[in-house]
C-alpha cells in the first residue's frame, strides 16, 4: 500500500506499508511501514530518494492465524 502525502512540480512524498516473510525464518511474517520522498531532475530522472522505515514482527494469534498489523494496530 502506498498513499500520496504531497507533491510539487518535481517532488513526491508517500507513506507505505507492506507485509513480507523473513528469508531466514519463513514462518515469520513481518510488516514494514514508513515514508519515502523523491525529487526529480527537469528531464524526469530521479535526483534524490530518501526513505525511512520500521520493521515489526507480526505475532501469531492464539488460534494459529497470522494477525494483520495495519497503521499501528493489530487486527
Amino acid at each position: 500500500m502506498k498513499e500520496l502525502w504531497s507533491h510539487t512540480e518535481n517532488r513526491i512524498s508517500v507513506r507505505f506499508e507492506y507485509e513480507w516473510r523473513d528469508a531466514d525464518n519463513p514462518n515469520q511474517w513481518m510488516c514494514t511501514h514508513g515514508n519515502e520522498h523523491w525529487e526529480f531532475e527537469d528531464n524526469g530522472l530521479m535526483r534524490l530518494r530518501d526513505m525511512s522505515a520500521n520493521d515489526y514482527a507480526i505475532q501469531e494469534a492464539s488460534s494459529s492465524t497470522v494477525m494483520l498489523f495495519i497503521s499501528g494496530y493489530y487486527y
